[in-house]
């Protein structure tokens, strides 16, 4: 029976006394074995060394690696990437907890299917809320997805790593608190994008999370990875519309000519109308009931937009 291979867990590490020990445990007891677990202290100041260190002399797989100084999340995850042995790299926090099947049925799943290089699971939220996240499972529909946001819960994703090395992809500091995001634009211009439809993923809500605490920041940079990620793709097939929230509503109803797939309009329509004037904008357009905007199919688009944006 051959070897199974190598799987690279990387989990960043900083001032997470609170959460780690039942975090790395959950990847210890996964149902897959052969793994290397990379834990990499970025000069945690509470006892979260302490705490990794106990934890890598009672497992021989842990490999804890301590940074000189305070290097901040994306070149932890860089450096990370470049000490990662694995033919596939599994992304987890050092807060979160990932289902002991987890490692296994991803494998699985990249062993079965080459053309895909990335693949995350459904996650369910605690802490704060319990709400599910469940992405879009096909590769169409996923880098579809891009055009308005994020299409991976990050701490779920398995990575082919051959597809980082041969491409010298890495999260781009530019990007900054949407560092994700931007990489998987970057790895769709590789290959194939998936998620398994399944809760492998416990991902905890707290009031300290990027998210939370830089929103705003978080928000500017995601509109600009989206105004290049449509513009990458208006550009590839001709179309004379450069994308951005200043766009007019005439280039919108423009967009209806060259592209037919009214999925893909709904998610630039959705990327568009993220800004607070163009809220305005649509709920005027709304009632001015256009017959244009019926005869190009945006309809369903705005119907879209009416209900999951403007009435929040």
């Amino acid at each position: 029976m051959s070897q199974k291979p190598l799987v690279s867990v990387l989990i960043p590490c900083y001032n997470c006394e609170e959460y780690v020990e039942e975090a790395v445990m959950s990847i210890i007891k996964q149902t897959y074995s052969n793994l290397e677990i990379l834990v990499i202290d970025d000069g945690s100041t509470d006892n979260t060394k302490t705490i990794l260190q106990r934890l890598a002399q009672k497992d021989s797989r842990i490999r804890y690696i301590k940074n000189e100084e305070n290097l901040k999340l994306i070149k932890t995850l860089n450096k990370g990437l470049d000490l990662c042995n694995g033919k596939y790299i599994a992304r987890m926090d050092a807060d979160d907890i990932s289902l002991l099947t987890r490692i296994e049925k991803q494998v699985n799943f990249l062993e079965k299917h080459p053309e895909i290089g990335i693949v995350g699971t459904y996650t369910k939220n605690f802490g704060v809320n319990n709400k599910t996240w469940e992405m879009d499972t096909e590769d169409k529909y996923i880098r579809t997805h891009l055009f308005y946001n994020t299409c991976f819960a990050h701490p779920s994703v398995m990575i082919r790593t051959s597809v980082l090395r041969d491409n010298h992809l890495y999260y781009d500091a530019n990007y900054l608190h949407a560092e994700d995001y931007k990489l998987w634009c970057d790895i769709a211009q590789y290959t194939k994008l998936a998620n398994i439809p399944e809760i492998l993923l416990y991902y905890r809500i707290n009031q300290n999370q990027i998210s939370n605490k830089y929103s705003k920041e978080q928000k500017e940079t995601a509109q600009r990875i989206r105004e290049e990620y449509i513009n990458n793709f208006l550009a590839e097939r001709n179309v004379p519309i450069k994308f951005s929230a200043q766009t007019t509503i005439d280039d919108i109803r423009r967009l209806g000519s060259y592209i037919k797939e009214k999925y893909i309009l709904k998610k630039i329509l959705l990327a568009w109308y993220d800004s607070l004037s163009n809220k305005k904008e649509i709920l005027r357009f709304l009632t001015l009931t256009s017959a244009n905007i019926f005869e190009i199919g945006l309809i369903d688009g705005l119907k879209i937009i009416f209900h999951k944006v403007i009435k929040k």
